[in-house]
């Protein structure tokens, strides 16, 4: 595969307004709801790695990447890091969340819940062995009311993953190598403290979900950010010399 030059792909972007996703379709569907709760779900949220796999029995580990977001509708770069999931004692199916967001400057902490909603599982022609499957979450974040331009993060998270032969829950990596793989696709809103006033606020991995806009933004400038510190960070030149930074900047497009 040939990579594009930023401009065009910008051009195409714009042109066809065409944002393709991975097709995450088994050949049977099966309820798991009932059975998501005998599986700790924080893997799928804080991995550092996953496993990549494809059709001809690669696996191999790699990094994961920082979740690609965006915020209200001028399409501003919204980063965060969950770093502390914790599934409660008395209810399986609901998480303690902490973690950090970031919008230009402006770091906040938050706390929160992300609660299973519902979840499906199904087998592929391709990876027989494995079980692949999705959860559905409704997520609750609310960010530090003492720091400034904090508010609340509320919508609704949708995670795959896959069961394999051991019985193991993983990060559904399955054909990482795909042009449109994605995972952790969030959709909903940040709505201030201050003003009351919500805004979208959309996530994920290694593809943002809803619209072209998104892409256009990604393609012009990728701040480089580690949420571990809190240190300054400052925006470095993409690169789409390879499939990863391809990957990274979320340039979903074909």
């Amino acid at each position: 595969m040939k990579y594009l030059h930023p401009i065009l792909i910008l051009s195409l972007a714009i042109h066809f307004g065409i944002v393709t996703g991975q097709s995450r379709q088994s050949d049977n569907s099966n309820n798991f709801y009932s059975s998501i709760k005998n599986y700790d779900l924080s893997c799928l949220w804080t991995a550092d790695s996953i496993l990549a796999e494809d059709r001809e029995g690669g696996r191999q580990k790699i990094k994961r990447f920082e979740p690609l977001g965006y915020i209200d509708t001028n399409y501003q770069r919204f980063f965060i890091r969950i770093i502390s999931v914790t599934r409660k004692k008395d209810n399986p199916y609901e998480y303690f969340v902490s973690g950090k967001t970031k919008i230009k400057d402006n770091i906040c902490s938050f706390q929160g819940t992300i609660k299973v909603s519902n979840a499906d599982t199904g087998r592929t022609e391709e990876f027989p062995l494995l079980k692949v499957g999705a959860v559905t979450c409704e997520v609750l974040f609310s960010e530090d009311k003492n720091l400034p331009n904090s508010g609340i993060i509320q919508g609704k998270l949708t995670s795959y993953f896959i069961i394999d032969w051991k019985g193991k829950m993983r990060y559904d990596a399955i054909m990482y190598v795909a042009d449109n793989f994605y995972n952790n696709q969030f959709k909903g809103t940040w709505t201030s403290y201050k003003t009351k006033t919500s805004i979208i606020c959309n996530w994920g991995d290694y593809c943002q979900p809803a619209g072209k806009s998104p892409i256009i933004l990604e393609a012009l400038s990728y701040p480089n950010c580690n949420l571990r510190s809190e240190k300054p960070h400052q925006k470095t030149t993409p690169k789409f010399n390879s499939l990863q930074h391809q990957k990274q900047l979320g340039l979903c497009i074909y």
